[in-house]
């Protein structure tokens, strides 16, 4: 993360930030006066904990959304998809699910995690 390091003009988060140190790595991906965009909330009325100081400094924008039609679902991956921007994922294989829920329930993954179900299909000729 380190050497992308104020890289992006936008940096969209589509997961729960809950520790300052977290918060602090996805702002510093951010060029100075670019915009921080969180798209998740918390449980209801649990908390979220960082520092102002890489926005105020920086000047970067903070905004939110919780709401979006499925069009504007859709232009968002045809974008992603035009530029090549892809998400940061932790991918298991499907013979490691088991470790995968885990991951998810007990460890709280900082990214998306994946199961790679298309390469256990092809193996067991059930990919179409």
């Amino acid at each position: 993360m380190k050497k992308e390091a104020q890289k992006f003009d936008v940096v969209l988060v589509t997961a729960v930030i809950a520790e300052t140190a977290e918060f602090t790595t996805l702002t510093d991906l951010c060029k100075t006066e670019g915009t921080f965009v969180e798209l998740a909330l918390p449980p209801e009325g649990g908390k979220v904990s960082f520092s102002v100081f890489p926005l105020v400094l920086r000047h970067i924008k903070f905004v939110g959304s919780i709401v979006g039609s499925r069009k504007e679902g859709v232009d968002t991956l045809n974008f992603c998809a035009q530029h090549d921007i892809n998400p940061i994922v932790e991918e298991y294989a499907f013979e490691d699910f088991p470790k995968a829920v885990n991951r998810i329930e007990k460890e709280k993954p900082k990214f998306r995690v994946v199961v790679n179900c298309v390469d256990y299909a092809k193996k067991h000729n059930l990919y179409k």
